[in-house]
């Protein structure tokens, strides 16, 4: 087991925050972008997690999606039991 894992699996809380920032060359120019999403720990034993983020700053994803509540971004997820999916823009 990692550091992380250790201290992650090692507090009290039933949740981890995965935050991260991403970013993206455009024509010369970098944008970054900051996620913060929230995972239960039971989550992370699971044989996979798979986990998909929208920017809300890209026009086909405004088309498609609504944001989280103040962020630029939302997302879905994909576990061996199930699927959290966001409903579509019409």
């Amino acid at each position: 087991m990692s550091e992380l894992q250790k201290k992650a699996f090692n507090t009290d809380s039933s949740k981890v925050y995965f935050d991260f920032y991403y970013n993206e060359f455009i024509k010369r120019k970098e944008y970054s972008h900051h996620y913060k999403i929230v995972l239960e720990k039971k989550w992370l034993d699971l044989s996979f997690l798979v986990l998909r983020i929208y920017n809300m700053n890209k026009k086909w994803n405004r088309k498609t999606y609504n944001s989280l509540d103040g962020e630029s971004y939302t997302y879905e997820m994909d576990t061996p039991f199930g699927s959290v999916n966001r409903i579509r823009k019409k």
